[in-house]
């Protein structure tokens, strides 16, 4: 029943979003900046709205994503590559992390339980199919930075710092410095908020998971700068969040 619900509810958003988009396109009601925008953001809530434990999810990360990246700026770190980066364009390609569960079946996707290692490898798969799925957006619509960014992201955020994430089993920074941002606020958000599989962690125990994992899953670097943001007493951290991103 919940399967065949989630089913119906993917094809009326995926209808609906079809005839707005066509719409607006034709209409010229929007500017072409805010189309990206609406069409990257609705590609997101497709994915998030199969389960509503993980509501929310990508406009969390789509902040956190855009504080860490103004922090790491403001630091002096990493200089080489935080110059090459848009960050209203890096965070807005960040909710594209998880397309690649398009592919998971329900069954696993909102299993009420730790998942099988047959089931586990399965969702791996979402990282190259993630990547897949960009690259044949960027394929279709040329030079586009904000695919690029999502491509990197999609396929790099579940990568480790020693080596051992998926699916590419890049380590330290041969990781994208985008795909190590993303590591760690997907894995704070996943942490604070409840999930089929398990109840929600408090604020000071995730982020000292996170602090123990610095050097192991993420950069030890970030989980600096990530508590210190943390530490102000504002968990998502607001850079002008009204500002839409342009290509």
């Amino acid at each position: 029943m919940a399967r065949a619900a989630a089913s119906s509810f993917r094809h009326f958003f995926a209808l609906d979003f079809v005839a707005f988009f066509r719409y607006n396109c034709f209409k010229g009601a929007l500017p072409v900046g805010d189309l990206e925008n609406v069409l990257i953001e609705t590609m997101a809530e497709l994915i998030e709205h199969r389960s509503a434990a993980s509501e929310g999810h990508v406009g969390r990360v789509r902040v956190f994503v855009k504080a860490l990246l103004h922090a790491i700026k403001d630091a002096g770190v990493y200089e080489d590559e935080i110059a090459n980066i848009d960050i209203d364009l890096a965070a807005c390609a960040s909710q594209l992390h998880d397309v690649g569960k398009i592919a998971v079946k329900d069954g696993i996707l909102l299993k009420p339980a730790a998942l099988t290692d047959a089931e586990f490898e399965l969702v791996k798969n979402h990282t190259a199919l993630g990547g897949k799925i960009i690259g044949g957006m960027i394929t279709k619509a040329g030079d586009c930075k904000l695919l690029q960014y999502a491509k990197v992201i999609a396929e790099t955020h579940h990568e480790r710092w020693d080596g051992g994430g998926y699916h590419q089993g890049l380590k330290g920074a041969e990781i994208p410095l985008l795909g190590r941002v993303m590591a760690i606020a997907d894995v704070y958000d996943a942490l604070v908020t409840k999930r089929p599989y398990k109840e929600a962690f408090t604020h000071d125990k995730a982020v000292e998971i996170i602090k123990n994992d610095g050097g192991v899953h993420f950069d030890p670097v970030l989980v600096q700068i990530f508590v210190d943001i943390i530490c102000r007493g504002n968990r998502y951290p607001n850079h002008n969040m009204d500002k839409t991103p342009q290509p």
